[in-house]
């Protein structure tokens, strides 16, 4: 399997991993990580898999929360460039590989 990709059964363990005492939380089977996506497809996040304390601060502060509008704006190799609202982002793949998105309802 390549670098990169989870399978579900991968998320579905990332999920049964919460700390003592917290419920764990359903991960939509729609979801999908967000360099996925295509170029001008916009989705909404629906998690952010198991990020430390700065990845969850960065990515707040850039508007990247549950239930945030995101649209990609290029694929190309390198950074991922998003439109969060109306301020556009690059964040690294590897961090955008945390993000699982699903279409906005």
């Amino acid at each position: 399997m390549s670098m990169g990709v989870q399978t579900l059964q991968e998320l579905d363990s990332e999920v049964k991993a919460t700390p003592e005492g917290e419920k764990p939380v359903a991960v939509d089977r729609s979801a999908m990580p967000l360099p996925l996506l295509q170029p001008g497809q916009t989705a909404c996040v629906e998690r952010i898999l198991a990020a430390g304390p700065g990845m969850n601060r960065k990515l707040s502060a850039m508007g990247i929360v549950h239930g945030a509008q995101v649209t990609v704006l290029n694929a190309q190799p390198g950074p991922l460039l998003l439109r969060v609202g109306e301020v556009r982002y690059a964040i690294g793949r590897g961090m955008a590989q945390h993000i699982l998105v699903t279409p906005c309802q």
